[in-house]
């Protein structure tokens, strides 16, 4: 249901990109469950694992949900 989430990508351009640019994948495979996209593009592996490392990803996952949800 809306607002809770079974699922969390973590990444780059890649990972963002997933929604845009492969939506019958997207749609096959991450709606149900529940997934929010939380790829940040131009990332790089040291800042994902920062935020991993230092709790950061709750609060981007909230703000995500926040826009996603109106």
């Amino acid at each position: 249901s809306e607002g809770i989430v079974d699922l969390i990508l973590i990444g780059d351009s890649i990972t963002s990109g997933w929604e845009s640019r492969g939506p019958t994948v997207w749609d096959n495979c991450f709606v149900k469950p529940n997934t929010a996209n939380l790829g940040i593009r131009d990332d790089r592996t040291q800042h994902v694992i920062w935020r991993l490392r230092n709790g950061d990803v709750l609060p981007a996952a909230r703000q995500r949900l926040d826009k996603e949800n109106g």
